[in-house]
């Protein structure tokens, strides 16, 4: 079966695309654009296209050049080489879309095989260009997504997604019970956090694949806005607060953008909410749409397993459905007298091994941020909000410290500012000798090529897990002994971490709350740097984590439930 295909470009009111084998202007929004779309697919491009690359192959992707040449080199392990478009078709081996990303004539021969455009449309002219996007029939296309107009260092730009009219499909499946038959649906998603933006952006694709002219509006990030043509309601980089203090002390933003979320509920009437996690937010909004009666969906459960388990009376009450990425999940729900939840397999599972098939070398990966090959990485993932950061990067860094030849390196979140972590190392590493880069994008890689990884808990211990690096899952919390007592008594189960749930065994050490100090990530760190039976029980043990995981999409079968009644 032929592959579907997208084309990506950014195109000036002209048609213009290039000039001297570069792109028309340097716009950062619509690079992390082009970067969002096509992480994790197959893209396929012309000779002149794949060297003004300024990095070389696009990470993360399989990349795929054609030319006419036979023996052509591209000079790069894992860049493949097709003699035709048609051939570079039949080669790919990511998950559709293939991303056709240019030059000109490659756009010319690949548009009758499109089915969608993300086109990038900059609304000014440039006299100098010499590399043209073909003309686009308007009685072959229609827009599906269109965000608002953006302006960078003085360039006036938008967002635009087409798609071929002939693909459209039923637009709306009996499962959600609200819009008419003919009627386009419209989804209300809510995000809170980076990796909601990540997995919301794969489930409004799947959507869009299904359902054509469905219209989506969404709290989330820059990932979720390039998978919907449009900026997001709330960023969530406005969301992201974190612990009784933080919340209080944002509470009327807080309340702001719950404000904003019911009025689009009452006003916009979505056929559907869809709520990503976050929990604390989004079952207040399931709560108001359940009572205007509108389905209430939840995709990637919150982890009422092992905290704040009162939280499933609400799930009962307003959740129509939850879709669980974890194989435990249903089981925990039925036992609590909730029977809509389902496992639909777990998108790190697929994350994790495109990253792999796409990520450079250990040599290169050093040669690239200044690392000695020789000796042995540290990697600390110290988390995505300031005050897990805050409080779990000292004693992560002082731990590593005491091993003065490994080299330690932090993975930066991509919402926070990296003067966030210079003022921490500022702070600590100068009494400790330490000079730690800040790798950020590529915690994948950087987790990969490590021997041993210090990992705040959450979705990342899982991340790191089938990454095959062993781990010592850190979690503190900076604060009284009363507030340490109030925590412990909010959790439930035996285990906090997602490999030794998965497991149901104790896997990795778990480092919680005042447990979580520099000799006790120490014992653990030293032992793991070592060919000694920890590290091996642990490598042992994240084969049994594997076993129970599927390779099943999690956005394709998610999106599948709800516009059916499978």
């Amino acid at each position: 079966m032929k592959p579907e295909v997208a084309i990506i470009a950014a195109v000036a009111d002209d048609g213009a695309i290039g000039r001297d084998g570069s792109l028309l202007c340097h716009l950062p929004e619509d690079l992390r654009r082009f970067k969002a779309i096509t992480m994790g697919h197959t893209v396929v491009m012309g000779r002149r296209t794949f060297e003004s690359l300024p990095k070389g192959p696009l990470p993360g992707r399989e990349n795929i050049v054609v030319t006419r040449n036979e023996t052509y080199d591209p000079g790069y392990d894992g860049v493949r080489v097709a003699h035709s478009l048609e051939q570079a078709m039949t080669m790919a081996t990511m998950p559709s879309p293939v991303m056709v990303i240019g030059g000109g004539e490659i756009y010319r021969q690949a548009l009758p095989m499109a089915s969608t455009l993300h086109l990038t449309r900059i609304h000014a002219t440039f006299p100098d260009a010499d590399t043209w996007f073909p003309e686009i029939d308007p009685n072959e296309w229609q827009i599906v997504g269109q965000a608002v107009n953006n302006v960078e260092q003085g360039v006036d730009y938008e967002f635009v997604t087409l798609e071929r009219k002939e693909t459209k499909v039923p637009i709306v499946g009996p499962g959600l019970g609200l819009a008419a038959q003919g009627e386009a649906p419209r989804y209300l998603i809510l995000a809170g956090e980076a990796s909601g933006d990540l997995h919301g952006s794969h489930l409004i694709a799947e959507l869009r694949r299904l359902q054509p002219e469905a219209q989506v509006r969404f709290f989330g990030g820059d990932m979720m806005a390039a998978a919907a043509g449009r900026n997001p309601e709330v960023h969530y980089r406005d969301m992201a607060f974190m612990g009784f203090v933080e919340v209080i002390k944002h509470l009327p933003a807080i309340l702001g953008f719950m404000r904003t979320a019911k009025k689009i509920i009452d006003d916009w009437q979505p056929t559907a909410v869809i709520l990503i996690d976050y929990p604390s937010f989004n079952l207040k909004i399931a709560k108001h749409a359940a009572g205007r009666g509108i389905p209430v969906h939840y995709f990637i459960s919150p982890k009422v397993w092992v905290w704040k388990q009162w939280r499933v009376k609400d799930i009962k009450r307003y959740v129509k459905a939850v879709y669980c990425i974890l194989p435990f999940e249903p089981e925990f729900y039925r036992g609590k007298g909730y029977g809509g939840a389902t496992y639909v397999g777990n998108p790190t599972v697929a994350e994790v091994e495109q990253a792999v098939a796409a990520m450079p070398t250990r040599d290169e990966f050093c040669a690239t941020h200044g690392l000695d090959p020789a000796k042995p990485i540290i990697a600390i993932l110290p988390g995505s909000r300031l005050k897990e950061i805050r409080d779990n990067l000292p004693s992560m860094l002082q731990a590593a410290a005491r091993h003065p030849d490994c080299q330690a390196v932090i993975a930066a979140a991509p919402s926070v500012d990296r003067d966030i972590y210079r003022d921490i190392l500022n702070n600590v590493a100068p009494g400790l000798g330490l000079a730690v880069p800040i790798v950020g994008g590529l915690t994948f890689t950087l987790v990969r090529h490590a021997r041993v990884a210090l990992v705040t808990s959450g979705t990342a211990t899982l991340e790191t897990a089938l990454l095959g690096t062993p781990q010592v899952a850190c979690y503190r919390m900076d604060a009284s002994r009363v507030a340490y007592w109030f925590y412990s008594k909010l959790l439930s189960g035996k285990y906090v971490t997602l490999p030794n749930l998965i497991a149901d065994e104790p896997i990795i050490p778990e480092l919680l709350m005042h447990h979580c100090t520099v000799d006790a990530i120490d014992d653990h760190l030293t032992a793991l740097l070592l060919d000694g039976p920890d590290r091996s029980a642990q490598l042992d043990g994240y084969a049994r984590v594997a076993a129970r995981l599927t390779t099943a999409s999690c956005a394709t079968t998610t999106a599948r439930l709800l516009t059916t009644n499978e």
